[in-house]
């Protein structure tokens, strides 16, 4: 055994780099470049008797293969859709697992109020404090209030800050997104939301503060001076 590192020759570095753009015959760009197995050899097909094929064709003719192709491409529809139970395309899908089920149409208020209250004491996300929350947020600390954030209350709303002992509920609303008179006084439709908050919020014994952005960036000591414990 000779020592030291094996080198290839010319011969065997050309085969390898023909292998390795998928052609080892050496034919070039006319080899089956591209394939992943460019030499694989196919399978042989396996030899059928001719009674066999005569089967073959004899049912695929029955099913209406050859003679209506559109007549099989109805029937494949059909069978996607689960009516493929030997019936007449044209009668109705009786022998199907839900005959009579209605296809859903738009829910009723009922169905929406419940779907709102479920949403609302189930919330789907979990809630990051706003800068001018933090800001109450500590200032009832310093005061050394008892407080919760984001309650679900009567059905109706979060609250940013709920009060058990006085019965008071804080909320912290935005310029933008609550649509401030001086700041944004486009979008009224948040006004009128709020206010019915508001109004269910108060029926329900509960004291409702509303501090706007701009009220609390400027001095969240007043804003809490405001609020009659």
């Amino acid at each position: 055994m000779s020592k030291g590192i094996y080198k290839r020759s010319k011969k065997i570095k050309e085969n390898l780099r023909l292998k390795m753009k998928g052609n080892k015959n050496g034919l070039g760009n006319r080899g089956n470049r591209g394939k992943k197995f460019p030499n694989r050899k196919r399978p042989i097909s396996p030899v059928f008797s001719e009674e066999t094929i005569q089967k073959r064709t004899d049912t695929r003719r029955k099913n209406g293969w050859y003679k209506n192709p559109e007549r099989s491409i109805q029937k494949m529809r059909e069978a996607q859709k689960g009516n493929n139970r030997g019936n007449d395309f044209g009668k109705a899908n009786k022998d199907h697992k839900y005959p009579n089920r209605k296809k859903p149409g738009p829910h009723s208020e009922k169905t929406k109020n419940k779907m709102r209250e479920w949403h609302i004491a189930h919330p789907n996300k979990i809630f990051s404090n706003t800068s001018i929350e933090q800001k109450i947020a500590i200032e009832l600390t310093k005061r050394r209030i008892y407080f919760q954030q984001n309650v679900p209350l009567c059905k109706i709303a979060n609250v940013d800050f709920y009060l058990p002992e006085y019965h008071i509920v804080i909320q912290c609303d935005g310029c933008f997104y609550h649509s401030c008179p001086i700041h944004n006084p486009s979008w009224f439709t948040r006004i009128e939301h709020d206010r019915k908050q508001d109004v269910i919020l108060t029926l329900n014994d509960l004291k409702v503060y509303r501090f706007w952005q701009h009220e609390i960036n400027k001095s969240a000591e007043e804003c809490i001076n405001k609020i009659k414990f």
